[in-house]
């Protein structure tokens, strides 16, 4: 399930929202190639959500010009990367990893957007609820991401909005809008259902 970028926040306080998001096709090589998002301009903020479930030895590369913010290395794993969009931005994107692996990416276009802050990995392997770590942002969009191994939907036990669900399940991200301070622990649910997942807080602001 794919939700409608536009709700996110199209009359928030900050003005920030996706303008638009590109998926990748699922992959069981080295690599994952995924579109530019539509309508992508210079000075646009890209947040790259990248999900993993190889073995835990492994790199990433290919992907210069691109911030790392997250990149665990356990399975399954989230890896967050972030650029801003240049003059002249490539078609695609391609990133790499040192074995083949199923991996999954998705690319947000956040205009007028800057990079905040990124909270501590939570990774359960026994539970069915998995709590992301408390953030200080300073006020924009609160994003929340959760993969599992299982393909499980997620449910927000704190009031989180989905965004959006892709490759059948096991990929989610959460949005919301968000003021300045500390954000609280942010709790998903896989209704009972006990699978290895992780999830992490992220926040981007004005620029």
């Amino acid at each position: 399930m794919i939700l409608p970028a536009h709700r996110l926040l199209a009359a928030g306080r900050t003005g920030l929202e996706v303008a638009s998001f590109s998926i990748g096709p699922e992959s069981g090589s080295n690599t994952i190639t995924v579109d530019k998002p539509d309508g992508t301009e210079a000075g646009d903020l890209l947040v790259a959500l990248m999900h993993q479930n190889g073995a835990t030895n492994r790199t990433w590369s290919g992907d210069s010009g691109w911030a790392e913010r997250a990149d665990p290395g356990t399975v399954p794993s989230i890896r967050i990367a972030t650029k801003i969009a240049g003059a002249s931005e490539p078609g695609s994107y391609t990133f790499t990893t040192n074995i083949n692996c199923s991996k999954r990416a998705v690319i947000l276009r956040i205009p007028g957007a800057a990079w905040d802050t990124i909270g501590a990995i939570t990774t359960y392997t026994g539970s069915a609820n998995i709590t992301a770590a408390s953030i200080v942002a300073a006020g924009g969009l609160l994003f929340q991401a959760a993969v599992n191994n299982s393909s499980r939907d997620y449910v927000s036990l704190s009031g989180m909005d989905l965004f959006l669900s892709a490759y059948d399940g096991g990929t989610y991200l959460f949005a919301n809008e968000v003021g300045e301070g500390a954000t609280g622990g942010k709790t998903l649910s896989t209704a009972g259902v006990t699978v290895a997942s992780q999830t992490v807080l992220f926040s981007v602001k004005e620029a």
